[in-house]
C-alpha cells in the first residue's frame, strides 16, 4: 500500500452503472422495521450487486470502486497487442469502448426491472 496519494493514467473505456429508486426501497424498508428493513436491503444489495459484478467480469471490466449503490468500472487499453505496441490508432480504445457499451446494454438487459422479491424490483 503506498504512503501517500499517487495517480496513474492510462486509456480506458469507464463503465458507471447506478441502480434507479434504490434510496426510495431503503428509507421505505427501514421505516417499516429499521433492524428487518436493513436485512432485506443486504440481503437484496447481494443478489443485484452479485448478478452486475458477474455482468461486468464476464465482460471483461475491472470494478474499480462502488459507491453506495453504485459502481465504476474499467475496460483499460493493453500497452501491446500480438507483441506490437498499441498507439491511438491501432483502434484499441475503441475496442474497450464498445466492449463497456456491450456490458452497459447486457446489464440493462438483465438488470432492467430486476425481481428480487415478490414486491420488490429493482
Amino acid at each position: 500500500m503506498p504512503d501517500e496519494p499517487f495517480s496513474v493514467n492510462f486509456p480506458a473505456a469507464v463503465l458507471f452503472a447506478d441502480m434507479q429508486n434504490f434510496t426510495l426501497l431503503a428509507e421505505r424498508l427501514t421505516r417499516e422495521d429499521p433492524r428487518l428493513g436493513v436485512q432485506k436491503l443486504a440481503s437484496y444489495l447481494d443478489i443485484y450487486i452479485g448478478r452486475l459484478v458477474d455482468i461486468i467480469t464476464e465482460g471483461g471490466g475491472d470494478i474499480v470502486k462502488f459507491a453506495g449503490d453504485a459502481c465504476f468500472a474499467i475496460w483499460t487499453v493493453p500497452e501491446s497487442e500480438n507483441g506490437v505496441a498499441v498507439t491511438p490508432r491501432s483502434g484499441a480504445l475503441g475496442k474497450a469502448v464498445r466492449l463497456a457499451v456491450h456490458c452497459g446494454l447486457e446489464i440493462q438487459k438483465h438488470l432492467h426491472n430486476f425481481k428480487v422479491d415478490d414486491d420488490v424490483t429493482l
